[in-house]
Parts: C-alpha cells; sequence; structure tokens
C-alpha cells in the first residue's frame, strides 16, 4: 500500500467565530449592532463600544440579531450598559437563546426586548 493509499487522520477542529460590536450613530438614537460570538473575549471592545455609546447621549438599541453565542460576560455588559442609561435600551430581534439568557439573570428587567 501507498502512502497515497493510507488514510490519515486530520484534527477535528470547529472554526471560532469571533464575536464584533459596531456602533451606529443617527440623529435621534444610536444603534449597537452585535453579531458572532459575545463572550468574555469581547469585554475590551465591548466596553469601548458601550462607552462611545453612552456619551452619544442619545436611546440606544441594540440588535442582537446575529448574536450566535453570548457567555455571561456579554450579558453582564448589557446590564451595565443599561444602569448608564438615562433610557432603557432596546435589545432588537433578539434570538431565544439569548432572549432566555437576558430573562433568566433578570437583565430583562432593565431593557425592552423587542422582537
Amino acid at each position: 500500500m501507498s502512502s497515497l493509499d493510507t488514510p490519515t487522520a486530520a484534527p477535528l477542529t470547529a472554526p471560532v467565530e469571533t464575536g464584533s460590536a459596531h456602533l451606529l450613530v443617527g440623529h435621534n438614537f444610536v444603534r449597537l449592532v452585535l453579531s458572532g460570538d459575545i463572550s468574555a473575549d469581547m469585554v475590551a471592545e465591548l466596553s469601548e463600544v458601550m462607552d462611545d455609546a453612552v456619551e452619544c447621549g442619545l436611546p440606544v438599541e441594540i440588535d442582537a440579531h446575529h448574536i450566535t453565542f453570548m457567555d455571561s460576560a456579554g450579558v453582564a455588559l448589557i446590564a451595565q450598559l443599561a444602569s448608564r442609561l438615562s433610557q432603557r435600551p432596546k435589545v432588537l430581534r433578539a434570538p431565544e437563546t439569548v432572549q432566555f439568557l437576558l430573562e433568566i439573570t433578570g437583565v430583562d428587567q432593565v431593557v425592552d426586548l423587542l422582537h
């Protein structure tokens, strides 16, 4: 049997989907667009974007439609953002898993979940 006939084992690794956070500033509101994995790995980036959102002094919408994973760090950052704003942030189009996390942790009491 030649080396071409010998099966080789390839490592089974899933691609890591990193998260992203973008801030869109309008005349009447700012929209924080979150996508991918929102986890502890993103705390610094999310904190910076959320600081920028607060500094705008406008109502905040969080577009959660493209979140594929969120851990407790992401939930905590949303709660912290809500505590820093004069108006409750709106969480738009959150996947069921994100809605569940916000509800089970009580964060749904400080944000408006809109579908």
